[in-house]
């Protein structure tokens, strides 16, 4: 990926330059004598082609990614709903480029409308902000876009993380058909005694769990070697000793559970469809402890954050696994010694804790470098935005503007900008946490459970504070060279 990353991105900055000289080579001589005053014509041929091309490639992925063939959900990644997550960033990002590509159809009216109340607020300076930011057209969307890159991507990302954290927690207490689980406060394993006193209370103990894996689950002979019948990988299992029906509520898609019992097995119904299992198959594997074994599938479930990709019942198992979990009827009357009880709803997980860990941690390696270099891209198009104003702040100098007034037009005209690409970013962020939401909703979620529609306010607003200062630091820091060319210190007198 480091090799391509730059690869790619010196094949961009050569295309660019390439394009930038071909545009320049059609300037004729008598024109390039000339200066413009307002920008012509910003979105090119050549940007309406490229911008309709990329939304034609964008939609077609996208919709094939939701709809993947059984031979692409081979891959972990393409299954289960952590393959949603990878997806909404996926489509956040690639609707951000696609509303870029577009900014000079979008950015002047939207400068139009916000400019209308600017002189009513900052007098003079505000008229003149607003009318520079629609002259320019061109200066105006080079310094709108790596705002609207930073805004719309901290709103886009961080949405979406809570949004499927939210998630987890509430396919968690939906699922729960036990109300206690029982976890060793201390170690991997419920003790013995713990599980004997358990057991010898009627009614109490609904069903216990432990993490296993499993390796070669498929139709045809165990091997070592790779084929179309069975999965290459080992999977992590959970075993399951009584019925799952009373710890969690399934959402069978094919099958029934009461015949998981036995040498049985249940697994997702995305890994069934990757390899074309159906129910009644024998699936050849490896038990936990390298033993072969041929199991029925009884029943395809639908995948769910808080369970594994495939069920197997404690009977099924020729050595038992040490259970970690404990998944209770009622309360215990009395403390069990090393145990913690907790509501299902609210039980702390461990795994759920850990993959959420992960995912902040993907968040923050795709979001860290790319806001990086989107605000090095908002300090550096200030800077340069500014030295190009030369030429206007002459001219207001030439009609008596004060060297506080040309400093509150520029401040202005900055805010005036970061406030349009902060707009746009907030438009791109509703857009993409509703198709987040919808998502998690239809596919994810099943029954009454749902997530409520919101958007990160708190990481939009900062991140619109953290452009608008840089902006309005660098615009201003760099017009103090060009304000003191402009207006030379008085010269002083000898005594």
């Amino acid at each position: 990926p480091p090799l391509l990353a730059a690869v790619a991105g010196l094949a961009v900055a050569l295309l660019g330059a390439f394009a930038a000289s071909r545009r320049a080579g059609r300037v004729r001589p008598a024109e390039a004598l000339a200066d413009a005053v307002v920008d012509g014509r910003v979105m090119t041929v050549g940007r309406w082609v490229w911008s309709l091309l990329y939304l034609l490639a964008a939609g077609g992925y996208m919709i094939s990614s939701m709809n993947a063939p059984a031979y692409q959900l081979r891959a972990p990644g393409m299954r289960g709903p952590d393959s949603k997550a990878t997806w909404s960033l996926e489509m956040g990002t690639m609707v951000i480029i696609g509303l870029a590509m577009f900014a000079p159809l979008l950015v002047p009216p939207l400068v139009r409308a916000l400019a209308l109340p600017l002189p009513m607020l900052n007098g003079a300076a505000g008229l003149l902000a607003g009318r520079n930011a629609l002259a320019s057209a061109r200066r105006t969307i080079s310094t709108a876009t790596p705002v609207f890159l930073v805004v719309a991507l901290t709103g886009s990302v961080v949405g979406a993380g809570l949004a499927f954290a939210d998630a987890r927690d509430t396919e968690a207490r939906s699922m729960a058909a036990a109300p206690y689980v029982a976890s060793p406060s201390t170690g991997p394993a419920l003790a013995p005694e713990t599980l004997r006193a358990l057991h010898a209370k009627p009614g109490l103990l609904a069903a216990t769990t432990a993490s296993a894996m499993v390796t070669g689950l498929g139709v045809g002979p165990l091997s070592s070697d790779e084929n179309a019948a069975n999965a290459p990988i080992p999977y992590r299992a959970l075993v399951v000793n009584g019925d799952p029906a009373s710890a969690w509520r399934l959402h069978v898609t094919s099958g029934s559970l009461p015949q998981f019992t036995g040498a049985a097995v249940a697994v997702s119904s995305e890994l069934a469809r990757a390899y074309g299992w159906r129910v009644g198959d024998r699936l050849n594997t490896r038990l936990p402890d390298g033993t072969p074994a041929a199991l029925r599938l009884v029943a395809t479930v639908r995948p769910s954050f808080g369970l594994p990709e495939v069920l197997l019942p404690g009977s099924a198992l020729r050595r038992p696994v040490p259970a970690s979990r404990a998944y209770l009827a009622e309360r215990p009357a009395a403390p069990l010694p090393g145990v913690l009880v907790s509501a299902a709803g609210d039980r702390h997980d461990p795994d759920a804790a850990t993959a959420a860990h992960f995912q902040r941690l993907t968040i923050l390696a795709i979001l860290a470098p790319a806001l990086l270099y989107a605000l090095i891209a908002v300090v550096n198009t200030m800077v340069m935005s500014t030295r190009d104003r030369v030429r206007d702040i002459s001219a207001l100098t030439a009609v008596g503007a004060t060297r506080r007034q040309v400093s509150r037009a520029v401040a202005a005209e900055t805010t005036l900008t970061v406030l349009t690409a902060a707009l746009l970013a907030l438009a791109v962020t509703a857009l993409t946490q509703m198709a987040v939401v919808r998502t998690i909703n239809t596919s994810i979620l099943t029954g009454s459970a749902r997530v409520p529609y919101t958007l990160p306010w708190t990481a939009l607003a900062l991140s619109a504070l953290v452009c608008l200062a840089l902006a309005v630091l660098s615009a201003l820091t760099s017009l103090r060279p060009v304000l003191r060319s402009t207006f030379p210190p008085p010269s002083r007198t000898r005594a």
